[in-house]
């Protein structure tokens, strides 16, 4: 049996066994999640997360609650994006991409997705179990490959910091 025992912080986790049954959800502090899956995953760090979840298919993930309803911490679905809500609230009539204080975002697909603003986007990692492949965005009709996981943010645009984006 594989656990998460008593984080000192919220904990983000995905268990999954070999035929594909795959359980997401987070480790309160101080409480203990147990699993009969045999491969466990887990992160404190919610955009780590999202980048270990990145090949679930976003219709997997429950939608996010519309506006005036109880938006509990978790994984959600909206639009074509999924997002880690980082504190329970009340959703209000701003957008995720408008309120980064309370979620973060990653588009979902594959290949070149345009570039957006308050996205967790990542650097390749092949070494990963699955590998990681890097964010690819357009940005003005040019290719970027993100060569730093980071969350996007406006006016960090790709050639305004290239210590972030390689072009293609």
């Amino acid at each position: 049996m594989k656990q998460i025992s008593k984080p000192a912080n919220s904990t983000y986790f995905l268990a999954w066994s070999d035929d594909g049954t795959r359980h997401l959800g987070i480790t309160n502090p101080d409480q203990v999640t147990s699993t009969g899956q045999s491969n466990l995953t887990f992160d404190s760090d919610p955009e780590a997360y999202l980048t270990a979840i990145k090949d679930i298919e976003i219709t997997d993930l429950p939608p996010l609650p519309v506006e005036g309803e109880q938006v509990d911490r978790g994984v959600y679905q909206y639009g074509e994006v999924r997002l880690v809500c980082r504190q329970a609230h009340v959703r209000t009539h701003f957008t995720p991409e408008e309120t980064p204080a309370l979620f973060i975002v990653q588009q979902v697909g594959s290949g070149v997705l345009p570039w957006i603003a308050w996205e967790a986007v990542v650097k390749e990692d092949l070494f990963k179990t699955p590998p990681v492949e890097a964010s690819l965005r357009e940005y003005q009709g040019v290719t970027y490959k993100c060569i730093q996981s980071h969350t996007t943010q406006p006016g960090w645009t790709p050639p305004a910091v290239p210590a972030l984006w390689l072009a293609q």
